[in-house]
Parts: C-alpha cells; sequence; structure tokens
C-alpha cells in the first residue's frame, strides 16, 4: 500500500493547498512596472510575459532601430570579439543590394560572358554579380556599377575568378 503525502494526488502529482485557483471565467492580473525609463508606471496584466504599459513605451523605449544597447556588441552572450569578416559586413549592407540590382539592370539580366557554355546567354538564369576589380584590394570601387559584371551561376563558380584574389593577397601579405 502506497502512502501520499497531504500535497499529494494519487499518482504523487503535487498540488498547492491553501487558496485554490481562479474559477471559470475569473481574470487573474499580474502588477508590473513599466520597463521604459521615462515612464516606470505600475499596470496590471494578464500576460506574464509583458513588460511596457503600451505600445507608445515599447516603441519609445526601442526607437534605435529596435536595438537594445545593453544586450548589443560586447555586452551580448553571443559576442566573439568582432570577427565578421569584411565580405560579410558589405553583403548585408543595403547598399550592396542596391549596386547587385543597378549592375544586372545595366546588363539586362543577362550573362556577360560570351557565348556562355552554361546558359548559353539567355535569360532566367541564376544570375552572379562580379566585382572586375577585387574589393579586397580595391574597397573605393565596392559600389561603383562600372565596376560590377554578370556572370551566370555556372560560369562564376567553375571560371576560377577568384584565384587570381587569393594568390594577389597572399603577395600582399608577404610583402608586409
Amino acid at each position: 500500500m502506497m502512502v501520499f503525502g497531504k500535497d499529494q494526488d494519487i499518482r504523487g502529482n503535487k498540488f498547492r493547498l491553501g487558496k485554490p485557483g481562479p474559477k471559470k471565467g475569473e481574470l487573474i492580473l499580474y502588477k508590473f512596472i513599466c520597463k521604459n525609463k521615462n515612464c516606470l508606471k505600475e499596470f496590471e496584466s494578464r500576460d506574464q510575459r509583458r513588460v511596457y504599459c503600451s505600445k507608445s513605451c515599447w516603441a519609445e523605449d526601442t526607437s534605435t532601430g529596435r536595438k537594445r544597447l545593453d544586450i548589443t556588441g560586447e555586452n551580448n552572450w553571443n559576442w566573439n570579439g568582432g570577427i565578421t569578416s569584411l565580405n560579410d559586413q558589405l553583403r548585408k549592407q543595403s547598399l550592396y543590394k542596391i549596386w547587385r540590382q543597378l549592375v544586372f539592370i545595366r546588363d539586362k539580366f543577362i550573362c556577360q560572358n560570351t557565348n556562355c557554355e552554361f546558359c548559353h546567354n539567355l535569360q532566367g538564369v541564376y544570375l552572379h554579380p562580379h566585382h572586375k576589380k577585387p574589393v579586397a584590394l580595391f574597397p573605393e570601387l565596392a559600389f561603383k556599377v562600372e565596376n560590377g559584371i554578370t556572370y551566370c551561376k555556372g560560369y562564376h563558380l567553375s571560371s576560377g575568378l577568384h584565384k587570381g584574389i587569393i594568390q594577389e593577397k597572399r603577395r600582399c601579405a608577404d610583402s608586409i
């Protein structure tokens, strides 16, 4: 025969003694203080996760482009010492997306490799923008439309266009 404590049911699950839970249809309100440093007003909410008293307080507190300065940069738990490469930083900018579109429009969305064996210079293939002069060596030309050219994905990945850049980087590093 099993013996259960006063705060256990037949299966051994614990339950609260004292106040019963809310009755059906009854609301539980939790008290909070607004997280906005300019407001700090007390408010009640049914949601335990709520931290601002209103949408305007939330917008005011996060008006710096939704960046929370207390958890950005070095204060973030996932910080690795600012190791984002120049290549990643470049391609995440909105200016890069604009440059890419302008290069495609100028080249009429067609691969600029003459008699391309991969796409046969047709529209509707997956395209890559390519910098004629590498960004690693000429960062000032990164967003110049004249420095861009459109290639199809097949040609761009198999042509070895980037092999010379890697060798040039090594030469520059060795000379320093």
